[in-house]
């Protein structure tokens, strides 16, 4: 079995989620809370990491028809070969942030510039190219990547 990638309907994470679990398939809709001020009072949120992306453990080949007409799925997210395929080890990073069943988000904001690339340490020491920065939301929350499997 292989992680694959769903996009859903808006707003329809969770949705998706309960209806896969009731017919026994492995989902992970990692989410964060946030503190939000509403009618003079802060209160804290749930809110899924990536709005309207549910990652799927799977036999895609075997269960294809139930994914793909389960209620609140958009499609199974491909790049024109066929369906992607998320590594183990991005599914278990995204995880071992978790406290609490919630991904902790970092306190240190990073100020970027259109089209400038993120650089990360290899494993061996050596600066890696990674992901382009595109653009942040207006609240300054998230931040839209480039990304390419082309190294």
């Amino acid at each position: 079995m292989k992680w694959y990638l769903l996009r859903t309907r808006p707003r329809q994470e969770h949705r998706v989620e309960n209806n896969l679990r009731a017919d026994d398939v492995v989902c992970y809709n990692p989410k964060f809370r946030k503190k939000v001020q509403r009618l003079n009072k802060t209160i804290t949120i749930t809110e899924p990491l990536f709005p309207q992306y549910v990652f799927i453990k799977i036999s895609l080949e075997e269960n294809y028809q139930k994914i793909k007409y389960t209620r609140g799925v958009a499609e199974v997210v491909n790049f024109g070969m066929g369906p992607v395929t998320v590594s183990e080890k991005i599914i278990e990073r995204i995880k071992s942030r978790e406290i609490g069943g919630y991904v902790q988000m970092a306190e240190k904001r990073i100020a970027l510039k259109k089209g400038e690339r993120i650089r990360r340490l290899s494993r061996d020491g050596r600066k890696d190219l990674g992901p382009i920065f595109e653009r942040s939301t207006s609240n300054g929350e998230r931040i839209f990547l480039l990304l390419s499997n082309i190294m």
